[in-house]
């Protein structure tokens, strides 16, 4: 994958500051359509990819939701799911999916789910303890 570029070197690129460069690529922030311009052309050319894992870190917000299943056996689940996940998408977020087919699944699964620092969680057919509930709370 090689050298990553920076959001300061795409800002040297375009002519801008490096909060432009992140207001650009920031969900529901503010840049004008020029800056934007700019950026995107400046990234193109280098190659930039915004850290996503980074953003999340400084935010607090993954833009990520987690999904337990059970089973996909059920034909209503994948249908469901892409429902899901289009309309989240829509929102800005991902979508996450792990398998859990008892209550012990699904309590590591969402544990995982939670150091992954998801910002909600949510279960199909999956079993939960009261502390594991009161945890994801």
């Amino acid at each position: 994958m090689g050298d990553r570029i920076t959001a300061a070197e795409v800002a040297a690129r375009a002519g801008v500051s490096q909060s432009a460069v992140s207001r650009v690529f920031t969900p529901g922030a503010s840049a004008s359509e020029s800056t934007a311009r700019k950026v995107h052309k400046a990234a193109k050319e280098l190659g930039y990819r915004p850290n996503t894992l980074a953003r999340a870190m400084i935010t607090g917000k993954s833009r990520i939701i987690g999904l337990v299943v059970a089973h996909m056996d059920n034909q209503f689940y994948p249908e469901v799911i892409e429902n899901l996940s289009r309309r989240l998408q829509e929102e800005g977020y991902h979508t996450m999916v792990f398998m859990a087919e008892n209550t012990d699944d699904a309590e590591k699964v969402i544990s995982d789910f939670m150091d992954y620092q998801v910002d909600g969680i949510i279960t199909a057919s999956v079993g939960m303890s009261n502390d594991l509930t009161a945890r994801c709370r």
